[in-house]
């Protein structure tokens, strides 16, 4: 039997633009608690939409398509 994921509100839209950023922020122990994501996605995605690196968006999108939270407590 496969177990379907539950869709889970991470952030809200008044965040914004930080959204990405906050999501990387949002770990205490992201490497247990999210796969899918490179480390040098996470940098980015720290780096938030100000630092003037172009690939933000473009991880962000990766990301959103890719990665998998795992919350034992949801």
């Amino acid at each position: 039997m496969t177990v379907q994921p539950k869709m889970l509100l991470w952030l809200g839209a008044p965040r914004g633009r930080y959204i990405p950023r906050d999501f990387a922020l949002s770990f205490e122990k992201r490497g247990e608690s999210v796969s899918g994501v490179s480390a040098g996605d996470w940098q980015v995605l720290e780096t938030g939409p100000d630092s003037g690196n172009e690939t933000y968006w473009e991880v962000w999108n990766r990301v959103q398509d890719h990665a998998t939270v795992t919350d034992e407590t949801a």
